[in-house]
């Protein structure tokens, strides 16, 4: 999974992204962080990168300067950082698509219209290979409404080293995952032969099973948190844009090494803003609301509250209808 980002030289703390100013989306993009932002609540500031303005940068190999977007490194306090990133809403095209562009998004993930979000990449870093596991944008356009929540809890409630080595209780959801996409049919066979090495090794880093699930519970939460207080701006303070293809990117600690801190630690931010458009004063308060956007933030949430309460299942369209539009009624 490539983000496209540079890193700054002697600067952990900021990455350079690539903006072409010639191109429609380029200067939307531009013109958000140097201007948009400024008509935006300090709440909903809080949820997007922080902006350092426009840097040049001469390409070596062309000899040509690229224009860059200097920005908050949303990575950099994590060794392992495992992130999703997850575009939002029920149509990814904008307000000046073609029929072509319309139709060519459409395509990309026919259920974006019901679930409301699609998942644009996934890396998570597997502790017991020391590798990272990476899912691209061609599985997340590939995962029926059937599946989704099956490849949500892979990111969202993994199962720590310790589980399958240990009789600690877990959540119900956990069946639903494996140590990464490289399932191992004959787990149950090794399983048996190493019980007596796993006795000798119940931790991992000083976590025991235990430990190492309340972190997980413990990150979910805190990433519904997150994600409520984003849908709240976008119910009563944000009505001045409307965000189409814009994605929220979640990241987290990998490395059960890092310490209990970090590992509860998570950071929630909107990304991509190439398509941002203002909304008109002549619309009315309801008008004004981006619906595109609270589809996709309740249809997300829906699905990390089933996690958090134990109650993931296989769901169809119609069923994503239905619990996106009560899930968080209460909020």
């Amino acid at each position: 999974m490539s983000i496209g980002l540079l890193q700054v030289e002697g600067n952990d703390n900021t990455v350079l992204k690539p903006i072409h100013l010639a191109k429609k989306a380029g200067k939307c993009e531009y013109e958000f962080y140097e201007n948009m932002v400024h008509n935006m609540t300090p709440r909903m500031m809080s949820f997007i990168p922080r902006y350092y303005g426009k840097q040049q940068v001469m390409d070596s190999n062309s000899k040509s300067v690229q224009d860059y977007l200097q920005l908050e490194n949303l990575l950099s306090k994590f060794k392992k950082p495992c992130l999703i990133d997850i575009k939002l809403g029920y149509r990814t095209y904008d307000e000046d698509a073609t029929t072509l562009k319309i139709s060519q998004e459409i395509a990309k993930y026919f259920y974006q219209k019901t679930i409301g979000f699609r998942l644009s990449g996934m890396k998570i870093y597997n502790y017991e290979s020391d590798k990272y596991d990476v899912y691209s944008r061609d599985w997340g356009r590939s995962i029926p409404p059937a599946r989704m929540s099956k490849e949500l809890l892979k990111f969202f409630l993994p199962t720590p080293p310790l589980s399958n080595s240990t009789n600690s209780s877990s959540s119900s959801s956990s069946s639903f995952v494996s140590n990464s996409s490289h399932n191992n049919n004959n787990n149950n066979s090794s399983n048996n032969n190493s019980n007596s090495s796993n006795q000798n090794s119940t931790e991992i880093c000083g976590l025991d099973a235990s430990e190492m699930n309340e972190i997980v519970q413990h990150r979910l939460d805190s990433f519904i948190g997150k994600l409520q207080d984003l849908l709240h701006v976008f119910q009563h303070e944000q009505d001045k844009y409307r965000f189409y293809a814009s994605s929220i990117l979640c990241v987290y600690e990998g490395d059960w090494s890092s310490g209990s801190e970090i590992l509860r630690d998570c950071e929630l931010r909107m990304i991509d803003f190439a398509h941002v458009f203002p909304i008109p004063d002549s619309e009315s308060t309801e008008e004004r609301r981006d619906q595109n956007v609270l589809f996709g933030l309740r249809s997300i949430l829906s699905y990390l509250l089933e996690m958090r309460d134990g109650a993931v299942r296989p769901r169809s369209p119609v069923d994503v209808l239905t619990v996106a539009a009560t899930a968080v009624s209460a909020h």
